[in-house]
């Protein structure tokens, strides 16, 4: 299925998923993944439950008390996003 044809990947839920896959092993506030990713607060706040709720998200705890979110390594999900987005050679 090509990313056109697959409602998860719109603009904003691409790009979000994009700042993910290519720094997997950084932690985000809401407030940097939206300006890491270059995206609206409101954009954001409309598409990340879905993301989180498709496991491609996860929240990390990094001791500050403040919710930090990465890329799941265990998704399944996430792997597919990467094939559609980068391609099957990836």
């Amino acid at each position: 299925m090509s990313k056109e044809g697959h409602p998860f990947l719109n603009d904003v839920a691409e790009r979000i998923v994009r700042v993910l896959l290519e720094n997997p092993d950084t932690t985000y506030t809401k407030t940097s993944l939206i300006n890491a990713a270059d995206v609206s607060r409101n954009a954001f706040y409309r598409r990340f439950d879905s993301i989180v709720e498709s496991g491609v998200a996860m929240r990390t705890d990094d001791g500050d008390g403040q919710a930090h979110w990465q890329l799941n390594p265990d998704s399944k999900m996430a792997e597919a996003l990467e094939r559609m987005i980068y391609g099957e050679n990836q």
